[in-house]
């Protein structure tokens, strides 16, 4: 029973309490409860991101820009991963633990089209090579000198740096990969680079 100075003292009343009260709850939940969200800007699509530390997680296979099983073209010139975590990344792989962010550090572009690719992704392949996991989000960074070295110019945002959450990724080894849609479709931009996930 509300107390005599909460009731509604007419129906219009009542429909302003209603308003109220769905408003604070609609506060509430965008406010506190619904997941951070951003914007992908290489490819306009909406992705999750961690509230601890601001890492993408993977995406649902089913929201996968292609199937994992998909036929893509490789190529080893697209692309690069220079660093992760800020460490030089050779070709040995480098042991990251699931609780961590994962930092990629590179380039990247259409390699058929002489120009920034439509959209990136960074891809976990499994010691079968079938794509098990897909990370969206990557940001867009200067990078003057691969323009410079491919003497494309137009390649100035060619830079790419992701900040992946591996919560949802299961342990074990996998092969890092480039996804680059380009004028000819996605091309898979594969450099050696591998990651032990424990």
């Amino acid at each position: 029973m509300l107390p005599n100075q909460y009731k509604p003292r007419s129906p219009a009343h009542a429909v302003a309490w209603g308003i109220l009260l769905l408003g604070m709850v609609l506060f509430v939940y965008f406010t506190w409860l619904k997941p951070e969200q951003k914007r992908d800007s290489s490819n306009g699509s909406t992705q999750t991101s961690n509230d601890v530390d601001g890492s993408t997680p993977a995406m649902p296979l089913s929201e996968a820009p292609y199937r994992p099983d998909t036929r893509i073209a490789y190529t080893s010139s697209a692309c690069n991963i220079e660093s992760i975590n800020q460490a030089p990344f050779g070709t040995e792989p480098v042991t990251v633990a699931r609780t961590s962010p994962l930092s990629l550090v590179g380039w990247g572009y259409d390699e058929v089209g002489k120009r920034l690719a439509k959209s990136l992704y960074v891809v976990l392949l499994d010691s079968t090579g079938m794509a098990r996991y897909f990370f969206g989000g990557a940001r867009a960074t200067q990078r003057v000198d691969v323009g410079e070295y491919l003497h494309l110019p137009d390649l100035v945002n060619a830079g790419f740096d992701a900040r992946l959450s591996l919560a949802s990724v299961e342990t074990g080894k996998y092969h890092v990969v480039v996804s680059l849609a380009g004028t000819s479709g996605f091309r898979v931009c594969d450099v050696g680079r591998w990651v032990s996930v424990q």
